[in-house]
């Protein structure tokens, strides 16, 4: 039974992680002047939405877990090929996306990110996962360096940071894997593995901040980083502990298909009205409680749409048999 609710745990993290990221996204593209609950990606400040790509992220580091225990048995050169084939698909689909989601061609928008970290994190995934917060140690404090050296000032005029700020989002991503190979092992998220990684991840967090770090996703802080995964953490727990009295089958339902669910909302949704407004300089932005209203009204749709491509899918595979 704990293995099943962790299962049903990560799916249904894995929706929330998607609808989050579609509705933030909507939203601040929809919307204008934003209360600041509803604001994100403000330099030098912090708000709730930002910590919803580092949430998508967690959650992909934690399917990470599931996918290496479920090749488990194949030879090296057999796991590097289908993580190849992965990583070109995803890749693919970033680059399709990259002039409306990342504003240029080959630029690096949340796929292309998701892309790059999952051969670093399937790389590194070899150590003993006791040397795993050790690794989020070294890239932590390898910030001031790369600082010294220059750095930020690759990140900056690219969304998300660019190709520069990919080091500053592994931490995010490999701690969510070593807590998914973690729970694999002991059946659930909150199992002693699990809280020695967040207690390491704790400690960091605390020197950061007692070193004067600042907590600034735009500038990929390590002190936001790291509250970003004790709150994924955190709320994957309450997720796995509402799992066990409660089901949620329409975010599990997501969950299996966030990929999906995201070039959704880019094909159905941002790239007409992007579109429309080169062509007639006519912009749809509105009030925020609009904006609202509209971006919740499209994750619906999304659903719907979702839900028949898999009908049609269906009746499509029963004919061909």
């Amino acid at each position: 039974m704990a293995v099943q609710q962790r299962d049903r745990a990560l799916d249904t993290f894995r929706g929330l992680a998607i609808v989050a990221m579609v509705f933030f996204t909507l939203l601040l593209r929809l919307g204008e002047d934003l209360p600041e609950a509803l604001r994100h990606n403000v330099r030098g400040s912090f708000h709730l939405g930002d910590l919803v790509l580092p949430l998508f992220l967690f959650a992909s580091g934690l399917s990470l877990g599931y996918y290496l225990h479920a090749r488990k048995g194949l030879r090296p050169s057999d796991l590097w090929r289908d993580v190849a084939h992965r990583f070109l698909r995803l890749a693919l689909v970033g680059i399709i996306l990259s002039p409306w989601s990342a504003r240029g061609w080959f630029e690096m928008d949340e796929v292309m990110l998701s892309a790059l970290l999952f051969p670093a994190c399937i790389a590194l995934a070899g150590l003993d996962w006791r040397w795993g917060p050790g690794v989020v140690a070294v890239v932590t404090f390898a910030y001031p360096m790369l600082w010294a050296a220059g750095w930020d000032a690759l990140m900056k005029g690219h969304y998300l940071g660019g190709y520069a700020a990919i080091p500053f989002y592994l931490p995010v991503m490999l701690a969510g894997l070593l807590l998914g190979r973690a729970a694999i092992v002991e059946g659930h998220f909150r199992g002693r593995r699990s809280r020695w990684i967040v207690a390491a991840v704790s400690g960091l967090l605390l020197a950061c901040l007692l070193l004067g770090g600042s907590v600034d996703k735009l500038t990929a802080t390590p002190a936001f980083m790291l509250l970003s995964l004790l709150v994924c953490y955190l709320l994957l727990v309450a997720v796995e502990l509402l799992a066990s009295r409660l089901r949620l089958p329409e975010l599990e339902y997501l969950g299996h298909r966030p990929l999906r669910y995201w070039v959704l909302m880019w094909l159905t949704s941002l790239i007409p009205l992007q579109v429309f407004k080169d062509r007639t300089g006519t912009s749809l932005v509105m009030e925020w409680p609009l904006a609202v209203l509209a971006s919740l009204a499209v994750l619906l749709l999304l659903w719907v749409a979702s839900r028949l491509m898999d009908q049609i899918g269906k009746r499509l595979f029963q004919r061909a048999s």
